[in-house]
């Protein structure tokens, strides 16, 4: 037997039916399909010209419609107050209309509240379903015999497809549980077995086991459509919803098939451990449990859900994690979770679980204290190294020379961590390496030990340009890995830059000694790596660059300022960098002046109606000097922005 041969019967897809209210749990009325059939007399209305959706809402909105007839070829529609003289009419569609018992409308009703887990739309669709599905699946002229005849011929030769086909025409003559679930079954075996109609069917699988579950008049048929209800729900991707589905089926009938089937998805998609990991390489290492759902943010005591071997810890609970301080390099502790142990959802963990956890000894490591750094010129510059685990490292050291600085800033060099490629490009593109070696550090288990690199060892004398000292643990690093990098100059020259309307100001001071620096010269270099401007420091260490140098534009825009001092030694600022920003410490200060800036102040804030008001006010220049006899005309506005009084 072949499914093919009911094709003709899947024509009357569902279309538009009348809308029902959110909370109902069953369709109050619902229609059952006769093809090629008219139900002669007892006609109450006909509407003409009109469509087969048109006609349905028509009776079912309507208390005395009990039945309709649609003339498909003629756009006609006849509704009547019953359906019993049926009679062949080719062409035609007839419709049985069927009130939902009062009895089973309050029991469903009554059971709504059990499927809250179910997601968004799901019982729409569902109650949808059952007021569409006599119309998807026409009675004709089948009985109930022929048609379980006909299930149990197509289950023999398991064509399930067929046996859903009939079960779901089953659905017009029975409003149990039984028959939907059946569909609800036969959906899932057809699907299976026909990739092309999966999703299809697995649709209406879910609608008819929301529907059985709705119908059941037992414990034993809801626990039934519960656990089917819950396969289905774990293969759309509601895993967690699958979860309720099943604690609500092992309610209504327990059973040991249905226990296994929830920790099993408890154990895959419920509030749980998914792994932990160990903060070894802190100082202070410590324990982290990620969990699958966030916990409770405020007033959860999770110490008491907690057990370990070793002894009280400190345990604090943040987003999905809980971290345990205290403990040490070296050690393994056993910590048990213990069952009930919540989460802020409500969930709570099935069922005691114990880890082994080694917190092993830090990661052998290096790394400097910044990453940029001025190093005071002396006669013993040294770079302070911290490392962890390690006896000795690499080390390299590079060079860019004052004239390359302006391309390595603006090609974002400067101040960042080397990996291998970058030390190669510096070495032989942009800089030079002038040394390599292997420093010998001092080394105590998992401390931090800072080493203070001498540069004397090196260097008898430092060149102009920026250095770059980088550090790995022999033999503890991929060359593609990006190295513990110090950028710095040795210098004895402060530099500060201030940034006006003015131009760029320039002050210089000594390191050493906190002095004013004169004969210093500053160059101001563009993008393009021209000589903008060159200004001399004065006594008091000042050099200014007019404003008209530091506005350019494109390959001549401000890039970089360098001082040399006579004897040559060498600083320098990238200008592109942020510049140091106070204005969240109050002193943002007041934007730059116009050609004339007022002051003005009151002797108090606030005046009665008929005093005087007594102001005190300013004319000055940007430099602060006075404008003597300069007009000013003062305008007084009352508190609602009307002006009030003017004086010249």
């Amino acid at each position: 037997m072949k499914f093919n041969v009911f094709i003709a019967g899947l024509i009357l897809a569902a279309l538009a039916a009348p809308v029902f209210a959110q909370s109902e749990a069953l369709p109050q009325r619902r229609a059952i399909t006769f093809e090629n059939t008219d139900l002669y007399g007892g006609d109450i209305r006909t509407l003409r010209e009109t469509t087969l959706d048109i006609c349905v809402s028509a009776c079912l909105e309507d208390g005395n419609c009990e039945a309709l007839t649609f003339n498909q070829e003629k756009g006609a529609c006849f509704l009547k107050d019953n359906g019993d003289n049926p009679s062949p009419f080719q062409g035609a569609i007839s419709l049985q209309i069927i009130d939902t018992g009062a009895f089973l409308q309050a029991s469903a009703s009554a059971r709504l509240s059990d499927l809250d887990f179910l997601p968004d739309g799901y019982l729409a669709r569902a109650t949808r379903r059952a007021l569409d599905i006599g119309r998807q699946y026409p009675l004709n002229q089948f009985s109930a015999p022929e048609l379980k005849q006909n299930i149990n011929a197509a289950l023999r030769d398991d064509e399930f497809a067929t046996a859903l086909y009939y079960s779901a025409v089953m659905l017009s003559l029975v409003e149990d549980s039984g028959p939907w679930l059946d569909v609800a079954q036969y959906a899932i075996f057809a699907a299976q077995a026909d990739a092309a109609n999966a999703s299809r069917r697995y649709s209406l699988a879910r609608d008819s086991a929301i529907n059985a579950y709705l119908r059941a008049s037992t414990d034993t048929e809801r626990a039934a459509a519960a656990y089917v209800l819950a396969t289905l729900l774990e293969r759309a991707g509601y895993g967690r919803n699958s979860i309720d589905a099943l604690r609500l089926s092992q309610q209504m009938e327990p059973k040991a098939g249905t226990a296994e089937a929830l920790d099993r998805a408890i154990g895959l998609f419920g509030f749980r451990l998914r792994d932990y990991q160990v903060d070894n390489n802190a100082v202070r290492p410590r324990i982290c449990l990620n969990f699958s759902e966030n916990l409770i943010e405020t007033g959860g005591d999770y110490s008491r859900f907690l057990r370990i071997a070793s002894g009280a810890l400190p345990v604090e609970a943040d987003g999905s994690q809980i971290c345990i301080d205290g403990v040490t390099h070296g050690q393994t502790y056993e910590i048990t979770l213990r069952e009930g142990l919540p989460s802020l959802s409500g969930e709570a963990l099935n069922k005691s679980s114990t880890l082994s956890v080694y917190v092993k000894d830090r990661d052998a490591g290096v790394h400097f204290i910044g990453q940029t750094y001025v190093l005071p010129l002396s006669a013993t510059p040294a770079i302070p190294v911290v490392t962890v685990n390690a006896d000795e490292i690499e080390l390299r050291l590079f060079r860019i020379g004052e004239r390359n600085l302006v391309s390595s800033a603006l090609y974002g060099l400067l101040g960042n961590a080397l990996d291998d490629y970058s030390e190669r490009d510096l070495a032989n593109q942009r800089g030079e390496e002038v040394w390599s070696g292997i420093g010998e550090v001092s080394n105590a288990l998992n401390q931090d030990i800072t080493t203070a690199l001498p540069l004397s060892d090196v260097f008898q004398s430092f060149e102009p340009g920026i250095y770059a000292m980088t550090a790995r643990v022999k033999g503890e690093s991929e060359p593609w890995e990006e190295a513990a990098t110090q950028w710095f100059i040795v210098t004895d020259l402060g530099l500060e830059t201030l940034l006006g309307a003015d131009g760029l100001h320039v002050f210089t001071r000594s390191l050493r000694s906190g002095t004013a620096l004169e004969g210093i010269t500053a160059t101001l270099l563009a993008s393009n790596n021209e000589v903008l401007f060159e200004a001399i420091s004065d006594e008091t260490g000042y050099a200014r660059i007019p404003e008209g140098y530091t506005r350019g534009t494109g390959g001549n825009s401000p890039a970089l300022l360098q001082v040399r001092s006579p004897s040559g030694d060498f600083a320098f600022i990238d200008l592109n960098e942020s510049a140091m920003d106070l204005s969240d410490r109050g002193v943002e200060g007041r934007p730059a002046p116009e050609p004339i800036d007022i002051f003005a102040s009151f002797e108090r804030g606030a005046y009665r109606p008929g005093e005087t008001v007594f102001a005190t006010i300013l004319a000055r220049s940007p430099s602060a000097n006075a404008i003597p006899d300069l007009p000013l005309t003062a305008v007084l506005y009352r508190p609602d922005g009307v002006e009030h009084s003017r004086r010249n």
